[in-house]
């Protein structure tokens, strides 16, 4: 589905609306511990209960999530949502800014120019996402999840590297996504 088809709502902190989808499974993940579970975003969820929460929202019936076990479907969910989208959140990026990025001497400076370049709603929803990211990272000693773990389960779905690239330029180019 096209970014200006999706239920977006207001959330604070941010200049543009955020999926509803993804506010709502944030909240679950949170509401069940789920930021705290060994490998959560990287273990593979229940396929038939992830079915099951991917029908109930596609209806608009999502209840929110039935058993603490289920919690890995709301991480999974989150990380379909990103890879679903028909242009990746940072396609909108030409490789060489994300090159750059990578390998600046300055990540922090490098980061902020790369948000820069980032259009909204893609912008704001690349930085919510950051911050659940982080916010997982503050338990890494429970779940096993540092911050550079996420990027790699995560950085394949925000991006697809350009079809021209070589082998060589494709692994550096998701090694300085992932960075």
């Amino acid at each position: 589905v096209a970014m200006k088809h999706v239920p977006r709502i207001d959330v604070k902190g941010y200049d543009d609306r955020i999926p509803a989808i993804l506010v709502a499974l944030r909240q679950e993940l949170i509401r069940f511990n789920g930021l705290r579970q060994e490998g959560v975003f990287r273990i593979s969820a229940n396929k038939e209960t992830q079915q099951m929460y991917r029908t109930q929202f596609n209806l608009g019936k999502f209840q929110g999530c039935q058993r603490e076990e289920d919690v890995m479907c709301m991480a999974a969910l989150i990380k379909e949502w990103f890879r679903g989208l028909p242009t990746p959140i940072l396609n909108c990026l030409n490789k060489e800014v994300i090159m750059k990025t990578g390998k600046a001497d300055d990540p922090s400076k490098a980061s902020t120019a790369l948000l820069r370049k980032l259009p909204e709603p893609n912008k704001s929803i690349f930085l919510w996402l950051l911050d659940l990211l982080a916010e997982t990272s503050r338990y890494q000693t429970e779940n096993r999840m540092s911050i550079k773990a996420l990027a790699i389960v995560l950085a394949p779905n925000l991006y697809t590297v350009p079809e021209d690239c070589l082998p060589l330029e494709m692994v550096s180019l998701m090694d300085a996504a992932v960075h």
